[in-house]
């Protein structure tokens, strides 16, 4: 009893000794100096180039996104009905779309056998 007492005391008197300086005048905290504001950024000017557009339809059931930037048309997503989505990309900018293959110039078929959540 006595030592939780005595650690009480301690802790409440703690603040009192640590707020106290050495001429003995208490510490405020409105005397600590002001941090000063971090500058302002420049402002961010827009792209000159217009955004690039998505349009997105329907073909016999896959559905074909065409992302185009202005008039040029840079990559094509296809997501079928059944299976695994793959994309086109004009890679080196000469106007043709190239298959984005991970595997090498042959696409393996995979089905869904089960499942689960």
């Amino acid at each position: 009893m006595r030592t939780s007492l005595l650690l009480l005391a301690l802790i409440i008197s703690l603040p009192l000794v640590a707020a106290e300086k050495t001429d003995g005048a208490p510490t405020k905290v409105a005397d600590a100096p002001k941090p000063k504001d971090p500058p302002l950024p420049e402002k961010v000017q827009p792209p000159d180039e217009p955004p690039p557009t998505v349009s997105i339809r329907n073909v016999k059931g896959a559905v074909i996104e065409e992302y185009r930037q202005g008039n040029r048309l840079y990559m094509i997503r296809v997501v079928p009905e059944r299976g695994i989505a793959y994309t086109y990309l004009d890679t080196d900018g000469n106007g043709r779309l190239e298959y984005d293959g991970e595997d090498g110039p042959v696409r393996p078929v995979y089905y869904t056998l089960y499942e689960w959540d």
